[in-house]
């Protein structure tokens, strides 16, 4: 299995899963989160650029976002929600996105834009590379 590091989440692909979406981008909503509508612009844009078809899938643990998410997935079609009905933890959470997740490539992000989403371009770069996964 061929590995590599980068200052971004963690990707992966699954096994044999045939799919219209090339990268589902997984965010978990545990606990704070900032400008997610930015976050999903700026997703949608770097996606634009380099042609992959991608859906980005929110996972809304209880927050308090919901009502952003829905106002979002209103000018962001490849939005999706994953609504949980209590608090789980971050694996958990993410769990539920993966079996949901219709991208041949899985990357998870955190939702508090600590990370640009271009830098998931290197990340994308290197899994068509043929690594099998990557993180950092």
């Amino acid at each position: 299995m061929a590995t590599t590091d980068l200052p971004v989440g963690l990707a992966t692909a699954p096994l044999e899963r045939l799919s219209d979406v090339d990268v589902s981008v997984v965010i978990p909503i545990i606990g704070p989160a900032q400008d997610l509508e930015l976050l999903a612009d700026g997703f949608s844009a770097m996606f634009a650029t380099i042609g992959k078809r991608h859906e980005i899938m929110f996972v809304d643990d209880g927050s308090l976002y919901f009502e952003t998410l829905l106002k979002i997935k209103t000018t962001h079609p490849e939005v999706k929600i994953v609504r949980l009905t209590q608090g789980f933890e971050e694996q958990d959470a993410l769990s539920h996105a993966f079996a949901r997740a219709r991208g041949a490539f899985i990357v998870t992000m955190p939702p508090y834009r600590q990370v640009d989403p271009s830098e998931i371009v290197k990340i994308i770069r290197l899994l068509d590379e043929g690594y099998d996964c990557v993180s950092g």
